[in-house]
C-alpha cells in the first residue's frame, strides 16, 4: 500500500472524516486529500511533507516513522542549501588547530627566518634601496587564459561542498578548494542565491550547463555549454549569484492536468537482446510494486558485460498509453558498477526506444532528470554493464523504478 492508502485506511478505521482530521492537525483539507492521493505537489517541499505525514498519522492512530522513511526513499529530492547552515560550512573550511610548539623551538625557528630574510634581501638587492617587484595580477577564471592556485595549496586546505537545489530541480554543487568565507542573501526564495566572497576562493562548478552564474553582473561561463566541470578562481569582495534557468522568471502555477507526478506503469516485463525473453521474467513486476525490499534480479554472468553473450538486459515498463516523461528514479543494490540507459518511445524494441538518460556506475537510489521531456508509451531500463555480486560473479538488482511526468 502507498503512503496515501495507509493514511486513508487508518482514517476510515478510526471513523474520522477529512474535515475532522483537518480540525485536529490544522492542515488544510485540500492538502490532506492530496496526500491521501499520493500527490505532494501542494505541500510546499519535503520538510512540510514529512511534518504533514507525521501529524496526520498521529491523528488517525498509525505509526508515522515507516511512512516518512518510505517517502524519503521514493519521493524526497536533495534538500535546499539552507539544510546546512553557512556557519557550519565555514567552520569545516578552517584548517585544524596546530599543537603548540616548544618555546625553544620557536626561538630557533625565528632566528632561521631572520637569517633567511636577510640573505634574500642581500641577494635580490632589496636591501640596497631597490623597490619591490610589481604585484602579480589577481587570479581570474581558470580555463579562460589565466592561472589559479597551485595543487599543493589546494590540497593543503580542507574542502567544503555547498549544494543548492532549486524548486525546478536544477542541482548546483560547489566544491571550494581554498579558505572560504561567504555571506549569502536570497534574491528570490529558493531559486537564486547571491554569495559575497570575503577571501579569494577557487570554486569547482560540476554542472555548468544547468545553471545561470553571474559574477559582477557578467556570466563568466563558456558561451557554449561544456559537459565537464568548470573551475573558477575569484578574488575577495566579488558577489556571485547562482540561479537555475527557470529562476529568471517566476514559474507559472502548475495546473492539475500539467503538474509533474508519479506515473504508474501498467506492467513490467524482462527484456533481452536477439529475441532473448530477458532475465528472470517472473520477477519483473517486483520492480514497480512500490516496495523497497522486493525487486527484480538479472541472471548472473561471468563478466560485467554478460560473458560476451548479450549486449545488454533490462526491464520494459508499459505505461498503458502515451505519456510525457520528465525524470526517472531507479533504486539499485548498494554495490556500484551498474551502467544503464533510460529509453523512452512507442515501440517494444531497442530501435524504437531512443536513449534519453544514462547512469554510469553508482549504486543505491539514482535520480535521472531528462534534458528535455520524452514522449512515448514504453520506458526501458537497459543495462549495458553489471556490478560484481558477493559470489564474485556479475548481477544487478532493481528494487524500484519510479517514472515521473505527465500523462
Amino acid at each position: 500500500m502507498s503512503i496515501g492508502e495507509v493514511l486513508a485506511g487508518a482514517r476510515d478505521q478510526a471513523g474520522l472524516s477529512i474535515a475532522q482530521v483537518s480540525e485536529q492537525t490544522r492542515i488544510r483539507q485540500g492538502i490532506i486529500q492530496g496526500i491521501e492521493a499520493d500527490d505532494y505537489a501542494v505541500c510546499g517541499g519535503d520538510f512540510y511533507v514529512r511534518g504533514h505525514i507525521r501529524s496526520i498519522a498521529q491523528a488517525v492512530g498509525t505509526d508515522p516513522e515507516p511512512l516518512i522513511e518510505e517517502y524519503d526513499q521514493d519521493f524526497s529530492d536533495t534538500g535546499p542549501i539552507s539544510a546546512t547552515g553557512i556557519e557550519e560550512l565555514v567552520a569545516r573550511s578552517r584548517p585544524p588547530q596546530r599543537p603548540r610548539l616548544n618555546p625553544a623551538v620557536l626561538i630557533a625557528a625565528a632566528v632561521v627566518v631572520v637569517l633567511g630574510i636577510g640573505g634574500y634581501l642581500l641577494a635580490t638587492g632589496l636591501g640596497r634601496g631597490r623597490g619591490p617587484a610589481p604585484a602579480a595580477a589577481p587570479n581570474s577564471l581558470a580555463g579562460h587564459g589565466s592561472g589559479s592556485a597551485s595543487p599543493a595549496a589546494a590540497q593543503a586546505s580542507r574542502a567544503v561542498v555547498v549544494r543548492l537545489t532549486s524548486p525546478h530541480g536544477t542541482s548546483v554543487v560547489f566544491t571550494t578548494l581554498s579558505g572560504q568565507y561567504l555571506s549569502r542573501s536570497y534574491a528570490a526564495a529558493g531559486t537564486a542565491v547571491t554569495y559575497t566572497l570575503h577571501r579569494a576562493v577557487h570554486i569547482k562548478l560540476s554542472d555548468p550547463a544547468g545553471v545561470r552564474l553571474t559574477v559582477d553582473g557578467k556570466n563568466p561561463l563558456p558561451a557554449h555549454p561544456v559537459p565537464g566541470p568548470v573551475t573558477l578562481s575569484l578574488g575577495p569582495g566579488r558577489p556571485v549569484t547562482v540561479a537555475s534557468p527557470a529562476a529568471a522568471a517566476p514559474a507559472p502555477s502548475p495546473s492539475p492536468t500539467s503538474s509533474v507526478q508519479n506515473l504508474q506503469p501498467v506492467n513490467a516485463t524482462a527484456f533481452g537482446a536477439f529475441g532473448h525473453p530477458g532475465d528472470n521474467p517472473q520477477n519483473a513486476q517486483l520492480a514497480i510494486d512500490g516496495r523497497p525490499r522486493t525487486g527484480w534480479h538479472s541472471d548472473w554472468y561471468t563478466t560485467p558485460r554478460f560473458g560476451n553473450l548479450y549486449p545488454g538486459t533490462g526491464l520494459l515498463l508499459d505505461m498503458g498509453h502515451q505519456v510525457t516523461v520528465d525524470r526517472v528514479r531507479v533504486r539499485l543494490g548498494p554495490v556500484p558498477g551498474a551502467h544503464f540507459q533510460i529509453r523512452v518511445g512507442s515501440a517494444r524494441d531497442l530501435a524504437g526506444l531512443p536513449v534519453v538518460a544514462r547512469s554510469a556506475g553508482p549504486g543505491g537510489v539514482i535520480r535521472l532528470p531528462l534534458a528535455s521531456p520524452a514522449h512515448g508509451r514504453y520506458v526501458m531500463v537497459w543495462f549495458t554493464q553489471l556490478p560484481r555480486d558477493a559470489a564474485g560473479t556479475f548481477q544487478v538488482s532493481v528494487f524500484n523504478v519510479v517514472v515521473r511526468g505527465q500523462g
